[in-house]
């Protein structure tokens, strides 16, 4: 259900900017009619779109959310029977990290990432299609941003699993310092082990800090590079596009 809503959702995300063009041109030709007829249109399309997104969220947050509590409970059910040398060899909050902090980043793959990525790229064969339909010249000289963009977001990638890869380890080494000192307070406090123990979670805190950090910063590269990408292509499409429609081509 969700991904016919998502099929629905790209179909009209392409004709969002398609329409206004069809109305200029209406407004050039002087033809009213066919102005209004573009207008409404225009308003049933995004009323279609916000409608089918509507849908689509949810169904995936339906899925997302019951995909969490199958995986949380046999997560759950697994643990309780395994050894107890599993359990030795352990922390108790790394254990936890992986029941809460890990299912959730997957709950939120289910949700959205999975969905997102299929959409994307039904709306990037649907609007190269568009293109090449309203001029192949002009499409395939923007489209060359599409292998350039794909060849970027490779290459980024490599480095950007290992530094999420970081994160998600040291995350799992705070939560089990963190459980080990409250579940253990009283034998701490009765060794007088407290400023020893708060100078180790320092240490384990900050290659949290240093590892998110990093990731963030490889994250930061990416979106001003897709950006810069896509607005050469914006230019190459003003540039040419204008040239033809000067030269009375288009």
């Amino acid at each position: 259900v969700a991904i016919g809503f998502l099929i629905i959702n790209s179909l009209g995300t392409i004709l969002i900017p398609l329409l206004p063009g069809l109305a200029i041109n209406a407004l050039v030709h002087r033809d009213e009619q066919a102005l209004y007829i573009v207008c409404a249109a225009f308003f049933a399309n995004n009323t279609i779109v916000w409608l089918s997104a509507y849908q689509q969220v949810y169904q995936m947050t339906w899925v997302g959310q019951h995909a969490l509590y199958r995986v949380s409970s046999d997560l759950f059910r697994h643990i309780g029977s395994l050894s107890l040398r599993f359990f030795d060899e352990n922390e108790t909050g790394r254990v936890m990290a992986r029941m809460q902090n890990d299912v959730s980043v997957l709950q939120n793959t289910l949700s959205n990432g999975m969905i997102s990525i299929l959409g994307s790229l039904i709306s990037l064969v649907g609007i190269l299609v568009t293109l090449f339909i309203l001029n192949w010249e002009l499409a395939a000289m923007v489209s060359v941003s599409v292998p350039v963009m794909t060849a970027t977001l490779w290459i980024w990638q490599h480095y950007a699993r290992r530094s999420f890869l970081q994160a998600r380890a040291t995350i799992s080494a705070v939560n089990a310092t963190i459980q080990e000192n409250v579940s253990g307070v009283r034998v701490i406090q009765s060794v007088s082990r407290e400023r020893l123990n708060t100078r180790s979670f320092a240490s384990v805190n900050n290659d949290n800090r240093n590892a998110n950090v990093e990731a963030g910063r490889i994250s930061a590269v990416v979106q001003p590079l897709v950006a810069l990408i896509a607005a050469c292509a914006m230019a190459v499409a003003i540039f040419v596009g204008g040239d033809m429609i000067l030269n009375g081509t288009m």
